[in-house]
């Protein structure tokens, strides 16, 4: 008797889960329309979940073309399904960008919007769905021409460095040139949600960036970007409502968390570019170097971003009293530093892209240092566009005659028309423009090693308001030989008998067992 009751409470268990599962399974909404969309005013065209919110939606090109297009709305929520349509006796035109309040009528008349062509694509969004015990809302946006989705998403500074100093700036790649009607949008977070600030991105021509303003030490900021119609202002609770599609990091969400940054030492401009004039404002009130007659700025830039805290084309000579980084003195214990360009001061190379500024601060023969309790002081910098030589990995690649040298180059920053020449080694001239690749944001090629001897290469992405360009070295070498030693030789030194001119060297390696 015990075991007949457990198995019935079993087979009850496994048909409430049966009777849920039917339930989300019928959670939809539905058009219904046969003036040249849908599938008839009497087949259910159902709308799948956008992926954003509770809400629904569908896209749509309407074959008949201009005219006014007629429709109506089904909701079909927990297998119980409503009819939606206008109340009275006349049709209701539904206009574009506007939120729409759907009544719930099982007949009559239609919805309808003024169609001019049958190439625009018609985004339908429905929320509040199930139309039962709350109404239902549309909303329609108007694409013309095809509707692009969000391929790439990347932030600078990185997350591991981001301080209560630095602005963040997000830039986000296109699967091509967005049509009129569809727009480019941040929405970022600093509450985990509770409240949202939602700006449309820059669209510089090949990319979209926006910018996050600087927040407090020990805030974490989620954000994501994603596509709507052109030249909105979105509130909060309306952004999964006016979203078309977007990048969401696969559904987690793109984060970073704030960290204290230092009080003594401060930039201006605050994001600077490699060309404009930077000015570095040292406190020393409070560190080793307070009251010191004389300090050094030691500083060195970042040229790579996976590295961001690295000194490279370091400027300043440690220990040595020679006015290289000398600051200058703006009253107790205040001292700046201009620095003419970024660029310039550190002499870095055209094809060199800088990430940070890092920098410390040393007395005159630098036994006393005020170096951020080790970490040095860091400040990110704006690259602009920039693109990255995935392989080769070296400068110079060594290669055997015969075999190819893969190219492989990447933009973070937008796509680009991407042009590969060899040049010359000693004056940099044109010797073959090899090939040229438009309207892509990566670049791959194989290079083919046809001869022994040094070859240089240079790379050029123009991003349209830029052009940047990197070089690299490919060595050819002849297979190598692999024959028996010659029987006059022995280890050592061996001076050929009849060229004096001549000598043979044998390298012994000697063989180690392990004890």
């Amino acid at each position: 008797m015990i075991v007949m009751i457990e198995n019935l409470k079993l087979r009850s268990c496994i048909a409430l889960l049966l009777m849920l599962c039917n339930v989300l399974v019928y959670s939809q909404n539905a058009f219904l329309s046969a003036d040249g969309w849908g599938n008839g005013w009497n087949t259910n065209d159902y709308w799948e979940g956008t992926g954003f919110g509770s809400t629904f939606g569908k896209t749509y090109q309407n074959t008949a073309g201009a005219g006014n297009r007629y429709f109506r709305l089904l909701t079909d929520w927990s297998g119980q399904t409503r009819e939606h349509g206008p109340v009275g006796n006349a049709d209701i035109q539904v206009f574009l960008i506007t939120p729409f309040a759907l009544t719930t009528v099982g007949q009559g008349k239609a919805y309808y919007i003024d169609v001019n062509n049958s190439s625009d694509y018609f985004v339908f969004r429905t929320r509040f769905g199930d139309g039962i015990s709350n109404p239902a809302e549309l909303i329609v946006f108007k694409i013309e021409g095809p509707i692009q989705t969000v391929t790439d998403v990347s932030q600078w500074p990185d997350k591991s460095i981001v301080y209560d100093t630095s602005s963040v700036h997000i830039t986000a790649e296109t699967s091509g040139n967005l049509s009129p009607g569809q727009g480019l949008y941040l929405r970022y977070s600093t509450d985990n949600w509770t409240s949202s600030f939602i700006i449309q991105m820059t669209n510089s021509g090949d990319g979209f960036s926006a910018t996050i303003p600087a927040q407090s030490s020990g805030t974490t900021v989620n954000y994501y970007v994603f596509t709507s119609g052109d030249g909105l202002t979105i509130q909060h609770q309306d952004a999964d409502f006016y979203t078309i599609n977007g990048n969401t990091n696969q559904g987690t969400n793109y984060e970073y968390s704030v960290l204290p940054h230092n009080t003594a030492v401060s930039i201006s401009p605050a994001y600077p570019s490699d060309q404009e004039l930077v000015t570095i404002t040292f406190d020393a009130s409070g560190t080793p170097l307070s009251g010191l007659p004389k300090i050094y700025m030691h500083a060195g830039v970042a040229i790579n971003k996976i590295a961001p805290k690295s000194f490279m084309h370091v400027v300043g000579n440690w220990g040595v009293d020679d006015g290289v980084g000398e600051m200058q003195n703006m009253g107790t214990d205040l001292w700046s530093i201009t620095l003419p360009s970024i660029r310039t001061y550190f002499n870095v190379p055209e094809e060199e892209d800088i990430f940070a500024i890092n920098l410390l601060f040393r007395n005159v023969d630098g036994s006393i240092k005020e170096d951020f309790n080790g970490i040095n002081y860091y400040f990110a910098t704006n690259p602009g566009k920039y693109f990255v030589i995935d392989e080769p990995v070296r400068y110079t690649q060594f290669e055997q005659t015969g075999q190819d040298v893969a190219l492989s180059c990447h933009s973070e920053t937008g796509i680009a028309t991407w042009m590969l020449q060899e040049v010359d080694i000693t004056d940099g001239h044109v010797i073959d423009s090899i090939t040229t690749i438009a309207g892509v944001a990566s670049f791959n090629y194989s290079i083919p090693v046809t001869a022994i001897g040094l070859k240089k290469y240079k790379i050029y992405a123009d991003f349209g308001t830029v052009v940047k360009y990197k070089t690299f070295q490919i060595y050819g070498y002849d297979p190598i030989v692999d024959a028996p030693r010659p029987s006059w030789v022995k280890q050592g030194i061996n001076y050929h008998s009849d060229d004096s001119t001549k000598a043979t060297l044998v390298l012994h390696t000697p063989v180690f067992y392990s004890v």
